[in-house]
């Protein structure tokens, strides 16, 4: 298979790709929305702080597996921690 057939398959073919750099203009202008802005600023402030939050899940899911009868002392709870 080749690329150009890749894209005929997935329904790609002959599409832009210029709308999904993440940045969507309105419709006159060149020039983002403020939504588009704000939205933006909080997205990417966030991010790294994502997997932080996973990390503290997982900790409080294992505490909760052991209040309700996991083997702290198991290969499962090592794997996991």
């Amino acid at each position: 298979m080749d690329y150009k057939m890749i894209h005929e398959m997935g329904g790609t073919a002959g599409k832009s790709d210029a709308g999904a750099s993440g940045s969507k203009t309105e419709e006159g202008g060149g020039k983002p929305s403020v939504i588009t802005t704000i939205v933006s600023v909080i997205s990417t402030t966030f991010t790294p702080v994502i997997p932080a939050l996973i990390g503290g899940m997982i900790k409080a899911v294992l505490s909760i597996l052991v209040l309700c009868g996991l083997d702290d002392s198991s290969f499962t709870y090592a794997l996991l921690i």
